[in-house]
């Protein structure tokens, strides 16, 4: 602790965790205050439940409640909750220029004290540190005091007190131990790596055909229940062996949950943003297009969650893939299928006309906030039944209905504004993060090698973690 390489490091950890955060924290109720002059942040509980409520109503609290404050006061919370309430939270809209300079200042605090193995720091990297902390700074209006501060640190003007020094050292050995804790299971892992690398192999070698092989030859029997599981649903709730909700004598909630996988990760912006789009009104179609496997239904699942969740919508799903498309009674068959999900308990194979059924409905769906899952339509869309499918779709919209249709392939309906989705494959950390998941302590080797090989098909990420599942966690 005695070196000027342990001094800098100590100068610049007392910047970046005091003074930049008082910052951070005086930039938040500036900005705050500015773009919610009629709810002032006060420090309190009430303003974390009124920024708790913005969460919420945008959709995006389900996925971010583990990372607000516990507390609604700024004194308590660390760079880590400012980042996120400043960055992340959608909460306030910064300027660009603002976004940039706290970006900046997480990224530092990020490689300096995210993962630190030496509490060290040289004579020039500590002034060039420094220099790019004092301009963010400059950048966030910094006041004269804390400029000061910063400056005192760096001379040595202003001395930094022991017992914090002690505080950040302990801190660190925590980490220390932590990592020496992760090489440990590793090192442990090594006898699964091994037993692996068979499956290394069929990545490198045979990734194309490989999640047909594991499907069949492996997974069969889960893919199998899945499918059993969606049939089962579907048979109960036509028996009513399981209560569906009902609102007055009119209709109820289905849709297969099951279909969205436990791991389910990324997207999050996708769906955030579908979500505010159907439950304010903005758009009424959100189509989710891509490759097969890429996760099209667990996506509108998810955001069907949400809406059923947060704004009280009420949700059906219509499986287009179990249609016979080229029937020529294809429009009594879809208005048939979408009064069975919605639980309108209208038998099929009576002397009620379905689409006259469906207009009587109609008129009830209008008091409601109503949701069709339209799931693969693109066999409808590439079949002679297309335009009375349109029609389908038009007459819903007329009652107000909103609807997310999935598709290998992009529609367009005239006269309709549609918000597109278009699936990518997951990102190498998003496929590592959901490989984790699946298969707690794998080895990180492994996970990495996957992730490259898989391509970000979540499909095929969740063939290879149930075959891990079954092969190895058994033992």
């Amino acid at each position: 602790m005695d070196t000027p390489q342990n001094r800098n490091f100590f100068k610049l950890a007392f910047i970046l965790l005091e003074i930049v955060t008082e910052q951070l924290r005086n930039v938040f109720k500036q900005e705050w205050d500015k773009q919610h002059p009629n709810n002032p942040w006060e420090d309190d509980n009430n303003s974390l439940q009124y920024f708790i409520q913005i969460l919420k109503n945008g959709g995006t609290w389900k996925n971010n409640k583990s990372k607000v404050p516990k507390s609604g006061n700024r004194n308590d919370w660390d760079p880590t909750a400012l980042f996120f309430m400043l960055l992340y939270s959608g909460a306030l809209n910064l300027p660009a220029v603002l976004k940039q300079h706290i970006d900046k200042l997480r990224q530092i605090r990020n490689e300096y004290f995210g993962h630190p193995s030496t509490a060290s720091l040289s004579d020039a990297k500590f002034q060039a540190v420094y220099k790019d902390i004092e301009v963010c700074m400059d950048g966030l209006n910094c006041s004269a005091r804390l400029k000061k501060e910063m400056d005192d640190i760096r001379t040595g003007v202003m001395k930094i007190p022991e017992d914090y020094m002690r505080n950040i050292e302990a801190e660190m050995k925590k980490v220390v131990a932590e990592m020496r804790t992760v090489v440990a299971l590793q090192a442990d892992n090594n006898k699964l790596l091994t037993k692996l690398h068979f499956l290394q192999k069929l990545m490198l070698f045979f990734l194309v055909p490989l999640c047909a092989l594991v499907c069949f030859s492996f997974v069969s029997s889960f893919m199998q229940s899945t499918m059993s599981s969606r049939e089962s649903v579907r048979t109960n709730c036509v028996n009513m062996d399981i209560p569906v909700t009902r609102i007055g004598n009119s209709f109820g909630t289905y849709f297969p949950e099951s279909l969205k996988p436990n791991y389910y990760v990324g997207h999050d912006r996708e769906i955030d943003t579908a979500v505010s789009l159907l439950a304010n009104g903005t758009y009424q179609i959100v189509t989710i297009t891509g490759p097969p496997a890429i996760g099209k239904t667990a996506t509108a699942i998810t955001i069907a969650q949400e809406l059923v969740k947060w704004h009280s919508f009420k949700v059906a799903f219509v499986d287009f893939e179990q249609l016979n498309v080229t029937s020529n009674q294809i429009e009594k068959d879809i208005f048939q299928e979408i009064l069975f999900s919605l639980g309108t308990g209208f038998v099929p194979g009576t002397d009620v006309d379905p689409k006259q059924e469906f207009q009587t409905q109609m008129r009830t769906m209008k008091l409601n906030q109503t949701l069709l899952i339209f799931d693969g339509i693109e066999t409808i869309l590439d079949s002679k039944s297309k335009s009375k499918f349109y029609e389908v779709t038009k007459q819903c919209l007329s009652n107000n209905i909103k609807l997310i249709a999935t598709s290998r392939k992009d529609f367009n309906i005239i006269g309709m504004s549609i918000h597109q989705i278009k699936l990518e494959p997951l990102s190498e950390p998003l496929s590592a993060e959901a490989l984790h998941k699946m298969c707690p302590g794998l080895n990180e080797e492994l996970v990495l090698e996957i992730s490259k090989k898989t391509g970000g098909v979540p499909l095929l990420l969740e063939l290879i973690g149930h075959l891990l599942q079954e092969a190895f966690y058994e033992e």
